[in-house]
């Protein structure tokens, strides 16, 4: 049986190398990805925020700041939906939360991290340098190109028509920024905070069933529309359901 020897950091020595960047800008992006548990696309390039995303709220009668996120990976073209949003609110006294909401209310109707993708992910790279990323056995669907588009190869097994894949044996993976969610969303928000899967899915945009199943049908599309006064209002009632356990240490009251 194969093992994987390495393992993820820990969120401080996470945080340790975020803290020692020398680029303000650069340090307050990854702490932002950090604070939300999000993806990289999420802080800068295709979802990136503007500054006016981040309130100032009050729930379940403690202060706390909103950061409303462009969930990656949650369109729905087919249905003409964008990405979901989702509202991260965390205690004004969170770690982190305060720096950040400031960073954001200085940048106003702009983003405040207006440098490319690419090159967050170079300033990542050196960030994290010597952080690896346990990756289990998985299979993955082989591909064929065909009029300039990735088309899956068929193969017939037990006479059903089927999607052919290859095993990628276990590993360890360098990938800068995606160590920040799993670190956070594992050690952090699961161990820590106790959150469940459906905390996650609201709080981290982790895929499952059941995060908005407490909404009417007809509101869920606000979701996936500007961050108007009415998606504000129901970012903030599903963030009820796993913000006590942020004040409280783990502990849903």
């Amino acid at each position: 049986m194969e093992i994987l020897t390495g393992s993820l950091p820990s969120p401080e020595e996470i945080t340790a190398r975020i803290d020692e960047w020398h680029e303000p800008e650069y340090r307050l992006a990854a702490l932002y990805q950090y604070l939300i548990c999000g993806r990289a696309s999420e802080a800068v390039g295709k979802y990136q925020p503007r500054g006016i995303d981040a309130h100032p709220v009050e729930l379940l009668g403690t202060e706390a700041f909103m950061f409303v996120v462009k969930t990656a990976k949650s369109a729905k073209p087919r249905r003409n939906l964008g990405p979901r949003l989702r509202g991260v609110v965390v205690p004004t006294d969170y770690p982190y939360a305060e720096e950040v909401y400031e960073w954001f209310r200085e940048a106003g109707e702009t983003p405040p991290f207006p440098f490319s993708y690419r090159s967050y992910l170079r300033r990542c790279t050196d960030m994290f340098e010597g952080f690896t990323y346990p990756v289990d056995y998985y299979e993955k669907i082989v591909y064929r190109i065909e009029h300039g588009e990735q088309v899956p190869i068929k193969e017939i097994i037990d006479g059903k028509e089927v999607n052919k894949t290859v095993g990628v044996p276990m590993h360890e993976r360098l990938l800068p920024t995606h160590i920040i969610r799993h670190v956070v969303g594992m050690q952090v928000l699961f161990l820590r905070y106790k959150f469940d899967t459906v905390d996650l899915q609201l709080y981290a945009g982790w895929k499952g069933r059941g995060a908005y199943d407490t909404l009417p049908p007809s509101s869920r599309r606000y979701l996936h529309m500007a961050p108007t006064s009415m998606a504000k209002e129901l970012l903030l009632l599903l963030g009820e359901r796993y913000f006590s356990k942020l004040i409280n240490g783990g502990v849903n009251q």
